[in-house]
């Protein structure tokens, strides 16, 4: 217990180290991306085959972009005063985006839409019959969701399109809110107005995708807790709800005991009542989980064998560990694990895989560095999704690519530097570096799509904000002239 006795002027050691530790690694991750994103252009997303003068040209139009872009928000970041404008902008921009782009579900989104249906008129063979859900049955949850709106809005697909530009809207007032708990107003409301003006964040409300319902529900979870330890149930229950919708309470969970653990209870005085609330967090979570699970087997729902918590560890780190496929889903996989009947049958096959794919060192150490490269540097497949931009591809898809890049790499400029300020910080600070640095991690291992990026741009948009609005070229270039002038000259 002797490690969280402290005196007030003297930081607990441990403590100093996670913080070192987390802006050391964050601060890596944030330069890898500024040195390969600026270089890295994927041909795939071109109509044109990539050359030298090509590539060039592509990272001249990167660099005066992102030079007209910083200096836009630096002339204009004083006057983004209003949350009223920025909540309108942001909720007229997606509405606008819905109206004008006509997305039409397809692949998974398709099925769960489908499914969702079903589940509207009372019908839950979807859950036996299509093998979708036989394989992947933790997408339950989104179907739940869906089921459920339909039930009162209809089978409409505007309509659900509505709802998630009410749920994307929604989210760019939470990454405000938690950007107040973490800075100030006016960095919350520049970090709004990263979200509200993010391409890919506009494009993908035009998608029945679970992510726009599950970031929302998971930033009211992370704002909560910032709030209090009072709220620690509520956290634990509103993560419940979001790993319902979407798989990816687990990362939090870990994130936020690791705070709890290391960076709150050294300062708190009643230890004790702390760490039962903390651990309220995980406990909410799990009984939570075994509710619904006991719920909708006794429904018969579900079976079994398809129990909603069942969320194929093994399958999304053997598709993870694929070097040929970059750690992407790919249909080889698919057909080695999942076409046999039980889900011990395909664990079994997904953990020879993994055996198989981690025998070789260097082939690991190959697959880290593409898949780094491809999750963190590619271009957003938001638009992609959002758009026809495989049958029909136009200019309008170059151009939403290009300034997705340029708006990217603005917001990585400045969460590099945030990090590297050597200005005090609040410990909130550190909780949303712990989130980013894990969800970087989990995904070294598991299956990438760079649209997953979308968990956790508002909060990297958060600590890019914390360098922008306070960053003023004319006194960094003032003291870096003072400095030259004092440095001692050589002998000519």
């Amino acid at each position: 217990m002797h490690l969280f006795i402290q005196r007030k002027e003297e930081p607990l050691f441990l403590v100093r180290l996670a913080k070192y530790f987390l802006l050391g690694a964050t601060a890596l991750f944030f330069l890898g991306i500024l040195v390969i994103s600026l270089v890295y252009f994927n041909n795939g997303y071109l109509p044109f085959e990539l050359t030298l003068s090509g590539e060039l040209l592509l990272i001249a139009t990167t660099i005066i972009g992102t030079l007209f872009m910083g200096l836009l928000l630096l002339q204009y970041r004083a006057k983004l005063t209003s949350v009223v404008w920025l909540i309108g902008i942001a909720l007229l921009l997606r509405l606008l985006w819905i109206l004008f782009v006509q997305t039409a579900p397809e692949q998974d989104f398709l099925k769960m839409y489908q499914a969702s249906v079903r589940f509207a008129k009372g019908d839950f063979g979807f859950m036996q019959d299509m093998w979708y859900f036989v394989v992947s049955p933790y997408q339950l949850g989104f179907v739940l969701y869906e089921g459920l709106m339909i039930k009162i809005i209809g089978p409409s697909i505007l309509g659900l399109k509505l709802l998630n530009v009410l749920w994307s809207t929604a989210t760019v007032f939470m990454t405000y809110k938690i950007g107040q708990q973490v800075f100030s107003k006016k960095v919350a409301l520049l970090a709004g107005w990263f979200v509200a003006l993010y391409v890919p964040n506009i494009a993908l409300t035009s998608v029945l995708t679970n992510q726009i319902v599950a970031l929302f529900i998971f930033l009211v979870a992370i704002y909560l807790f910032l709030k209090g330890q009072r709220w620690f149930p509520l956290v634990g229950f509103l993560l419940f709800i979001g790993n319902l919708t979407r798989p990816l309470a687990s990362i939090l969970i870990i994130a936020l005991v690791l705070y709890g653990l290391f960076f709150q209870l050294p300062t708190i005085k009643k230890k004790f009542p702390f760490l039962l609330l903390l651990l309220t967090i995980p406990l909410v979570f799990f009984i939570s989980g075994k509710i619904t699970d006991k719920i909708l087997l006794e429904t018969q729902v579900t079976t079994a064998d398809s129990a909603i918590s069942t969320v194929n560890p093994y399958w999304k780190l053997a598709l993870g560990l694929n070097l040929s496929s970059e750690g992407h889903w790919n249909n080889e996989d698919y057909q080695k694990v999942n076409r046999f009947e039980t889900q011990k049958q395909r664990d079994d096959a997904a953990k020879q895989l993994i055996t198989e794919r981690t025998k070789n060192p260097l082939d690991l150490c190959k697959l880290m560095v593409k898949k780094f490269k491809r999750m963190w540097n590619d271009f957003d497949s938001s638009i992609s999704w959002a758009t026809d931009f495989k049958d029909n591809f136009s200019i309008r898809q170059i151009l939403l690519f290009m300034i997705q890049k340029v708006q990217y790499y603005v917001l990585i400029i400045g969460a590099f530097f945030a990090v590297l300020k050597l200005t005090s910080k609040k410990q909130a600070f550190y909780l949303l570096l712990l989130i980013i640095f894990g969800y970087v991690l989990v995904h070294q291992i598991v299956e990438i799509q760079t649209r997953y990026r979308y968990f956790v741009f508002p909060l990297i948009a958060i600590v890019s904000a914390g360098f922008w609005e306070s960053f003023e070229p004319r006194k960094f270039l003032a003291k870096r002239t003072i400095t030259e002038m004092n440095e001692p000259r050589g002998f000519n």
